[in-house]
């Protein structure tokens, strides 16, 4: 996890300084365990990992906007009823899902819990949809679509589109 978290700090710093992702200090576990009480589900290990490193990162000048992470902010949306569902059953497994990412257009990516894969979720629809089989996965496209922001390939299809 540190090494993808360290490479999308090292893509971050290809952008005007105006436009730059930003990383968060880590979470402090308050925040966490507030999260995952306000989530209704354990969170998964990766999830865990990731709020150690750092708590949030947050690229809304970046294509569609990405706000990933953020355990106080996840909570506080759960709370309101906002943005994400609280548990879906998103495949045949079943099994609670947890928030973990937004983008700027009011979509939730939520975690699975029970294998961790990414799903996206469509606040327009409700439709949700499994984009990657896992966070880390979910976390190294982000750093393929900021690569080719900071390029300005217009022909990439960026997340949730995989």
């Amino acid at each position: 996890m540190r090494e993808i978290v360290a490479r999308l700090r090292a893509v971050a710093t290809r952008f005007p300084e105006g436009d730059r992702p930003t990383f968060a200090p880590p979470a402090s576990t308050a925040d966490v365990e507030s999260f995952a009480r306000a989530a209704g589900a354990p969170l998964p290990p990766v999830l865990r990992e990731f709020f150690a490193i750092t708590g949030e990162i947050v690229a809304m000048d970046v294509h569609n906007g990405y706000r990933v992470g953020g355990p106080a902010k996840l909570a506080r949306s759960l709370a309101r009823g906002d943005h994400y569902p609280n548990a879906i059953n998103l495949s045949p497994a079943g099994g609670p899902t947890v928030p973990c990412a937004g983008d700027g257009g009011g979509n939730g990516f939520d975690l699975a819990v029970h294998d961790g894969a990414v799903w996206f979720w469509d606040y327009e629809t409700g439709v949700a949809r499994k984009i990657t089989t896992s966070f880390a996965s979910f976390l190294e496209r982000i750093g393929d679509d900021w690569e080719h922001a900071a390029a300005f390939d217009y022909t990439w299809h960026y997340l949730p589109r995989v």
